[in-house]
């Protein structure tokens, strides 16, 4: 009887939500039918994650265990296939089915609620949240961060969608609030329910360190907050604070140039980039269009910039890279390998078996958990090897590095017994062609700043 009741609510609840998307197939928002089937199936998906949460099974409960293995769990599934759609309902404007579907994959339950077209939310129930271990597995840190914001962005936009559907005019219409701002028009003081529920959210994330520390300054600056968060992963990890208030925003120090873009068939929209005309003049052959990282590389390898050089610094003749921290990762890789990186820790000798799942795996599965107070992460698993290692390179000098590097792939190259097989491993016949380039960086950068990089 339990679980035919449960299955008849849930077709009840697939039903309304599918007949409250389309009531009139013209005026539902949605552009063609490969987007209704998408997101009739995330309904679906939606109520069965509902189901699955309240009912949880014992491999999804294991998750706070052996949080690297949620790709092998259902439920996990299910919330990835609800964050891929989330993005649909909201180009769509259907904000109250995407901040409902958020509410789900971070919390597990619904919080907020619109009754009578007015947003409800129970402050109470907020200041009182507790999230299960295991709901917090089910999607990355990371990607928890991002849905913070987006849910509170999204209940902005609903929020201001009720207002215009039900024709209440703002008291001040001629200044429209942004989305980025939770605050009220008023004082500095004066916050809309909005904003404090931000804080709460910010408040409960800073205790558990469940999502990245950029996320929470995000939400920080998003809520207003002057209180920066002290979360246990910032103290742990050594993150460190620029000299500038952080309420007010950090920034680095920047160059500026001017550049005209150019202009194509159509205005740039979102998602494409501009492209610029190159300054070279010589008569080497050129690329006709430039995008903004290769006009900056340019910029500074003629002198154009910086405008004035710190100290008796060269102008011109820089040369410089755009890869995202490529090198930077690659000598994480190439350094901690042998160290860190190709072996279980002793520590926990029954995650020996978790952690490397098969003997093809470059890294442990564990890579990239984080700091966390409800699971332990990759660095708090190996803290006394990570210590150690980051201590003794801090204390190098730019030669040991750069010969430390050299050593390192020399290794990985002679534990080849032919070049038959070295061809198989591209990522050492890559880091083989690029060894001269990672040296230099690594001693460039020097011991104590690869160490708090890699920290």
């Amino acid at each position: 009887f339990k679980v035919e009741s449960i299955v008849t609510t849930a077709v009840r609840e697939i039903e309304d939500a599918l007949s409250a998307l389309s009531n009139d197939r013209d005026a539902d928002g949605f552009t063609s039918d490969t987007e209704r089937i998408l997101v009739a199936g995330a309904v679906v998906v939606h109520s069965l994650l509902k189901i699955r949460l309240r009912h949880p099974s014992r491999s999804s409960l294991a998750l706070v265990q052996s949080p690297w293995l949620r790709h092998l769990s259902f439920d996990a599934q299910l919330v990835y296939m609800l964050w891929d759609v989330v993005p649909t309902f909201e180009r769509r404007a259907h904000y109250g089915v995407a901040v409902d579907m958020l509410q789900t994959i971070l919390f597990g339950q619904r919080l907020c609620e619109v009754d009578g077209g007015s947003l409800s939310i129970n402050m109470r129930q907020f200041e009182e949240l507790r999230i299960e271990p295991f709901i917090l597995c089910l999607l990355p840190r990371r990607n928890r961060g991002k849905a913070y914001e987006r849910l509170l962005i999204d209940l902005v936009h609903l929020e201001r969608q009720m207002k215009k559907t039900s024709k209440i005019k703002d008291k001040k219409p001629n200044k429209r609030k942004s989305a980025d701002s939770l605050t009220d028009g008023g004082t500095n003081d004066q916050l809309t329910p909005l904003c404090a529920l931000g804080t709460a959210l910010l408040r409960h994330a800073e205790a558990t360190s469940t999502i990245p520390y950029c996320s929470l300054r995000n939400l920080a600056r998003r809520v207003k907050e002057t209180n920066i968060p002290q979360s246990c992963e910032r103290m742990t990890l050594q993150i460190r604070q620029g000299s500038v208030d952080e309420a007010n925003g950090w920034s680095p120090t920047t160059d500026t140039s001017v550049a005209n873009s150019l202009k194509g068939d159509s205005d740039p929209g979102k998602g494409k980039r501009c492209a610029f005309v190159s300054h070279e003049d010589t008569d080497e052959i050129m690329q006709d269009t430039l995008n903004v990282e290769e006009l900056a590389m340019e910029e500074y390898f003629h002198g154009r910039l910086p405008a004035e050089p710190e100290g008796n610094g060269p102008k011109g003749g820089w040369v410089g890279w755009h890869n995202e921290g490529g090198h930077v990762r690659g000598l994480f890789r190439i350094l901690l390998f042998g160290r860190i990186l190709s072996r279980p820790h002793d520590h926990c000798p029954h995650d020996r078996d978790r952690v490397f799942l098969t003997p093809y795996q470059r890294s442990p599965h564990d890579l990239h958990v984080g700091h966390s107070t409800v699971v332990r992460g990759f660095y708090d698993r190996r803290r006394a090897e990570v210590e150690s290692f980051l201590s003794a390179l801090s204390k190098m000098t730019d030669s040991s590095i750069s010969d430390m590097v050299y050593e390192c792939v020399k290794g990985r190259w002679e534990a080849h017994p032919d070049d038959r097989s070295r061809l198989k491993d591209r990522r050492l016949l890559n880091d083989a062609r690029e060894l001269r380039t990672l040296s230099m960086v690594a001693a460039a950068l020097g011991g104590d700043a690869l160490a708090r990089i890699f920290r």
